[in-house]
């Protein structure tokens, strides 16, 4: 949450690389009671619906295109599915209703020409959303489906900055 409200406030930048590295537990029945312990706090960092980012399209484009990126790279060493499912495990606190529903408004996000703002919440579940679309594919239409993920988005991000 900290993390949040200083970039909601601040201006900052995203590089392209890792700067840290969060490791699990080696052993299954640590790993098991570590997630049990943060089970209850699971997206509770975006509940404070003052927490907001005032975005472009152009940074929503951004944002859209590196989450294809990292989707395109872990297809590429055979890891997706599993990352897709970890995600749809992990944020159990969204319904598959709500996850539809999700990226439908995100789809509606993708159009509009307008700065506007944005919770945490809202990009949480955008990130899901998009993960559970992909997750109901086969590998094929995955890889189309980020394909055309990066080209409207990199199409997009070159004519907001062209205006």
């Amino acid at each position: 949450e900290l993390w949040l409200r200083f970039m909601s406030a601040a201006k900052y930048t995203v590089v392209d690389y890792a700067t840290s590295v969060f490791v699990n537990p080696a052993e299954e029945e640590d790993k098991k009671k570590r997630e049990e312990s943060y089970r209850p706090w699971r997206g509770k960092q975006f509940d404070d619906e003052r927490i907001r980012f005032s975005t472009t399209l152009s940074q929503l484009m951004q944002y859209y295109l590196g989450m294809a990126s990292d989707f395109e790279a872990l297809a590429q060493v055979g890891e997706l599915s599993k990352s897709l499912q970890d995600v749809r495990d992990y944020y159990f606190i969204y319904d598959d209703g709500q996850l539809e529903d999700g990226y439908d408004e995100l789809m509606s996000a993708l159009e509009d020409q307008e700065t506007k703002e944005y919770t945490g919440r809202q990009f949480n579940m955008w990130y899901c959303a998009v993960c559970l679309h992909l997750l109901k594919m086969n590998e094929s239409e995955r890889a189309d489906e980020i394909q055309r993920i990066k080209e409207k988005a990199k199409r997009s991000i070159n004519c907001s900055t062209e205006e």
